[in-house]
């Protein structure tokens, strides 16, 4: 879920800080489309339990191919 990986992002924050005090920790890598500004249910979970405050920097995967129906909301060219 995501309140559970939440508390995993808190772990490897404060494992991550216990090696060097300076270094990022960037997440999380969850594939979905700004474009239409949604959210997953599981980003949303991840962010109600904190999870948020435990990154430095927010990461995601844009594949506007992945789907035929994204293919029909992108512009042209």
């Amino acid at each position: 879920t995501g309140s559970q990986f939440a508390k995993d992002v808190q772990v490897a924050k404060e494992l991550l800080r216990s090696f060097r005090s300076d270094w990022k920790l960037l997440c999380c890598d969850v594939a979905y489309v700004p474009l239409f500004g949604e959210i997953d249910e599981f980003m949303k979970s991840f962010f109600a339990a904190g999870g948020a405050s435990y990154i430095d920097v927010l990461t995601w995967h844009f594949y506007p191919l992945l789907s035929g129906s994204y293919n029909k909301t992108l512009p042209p060219g």
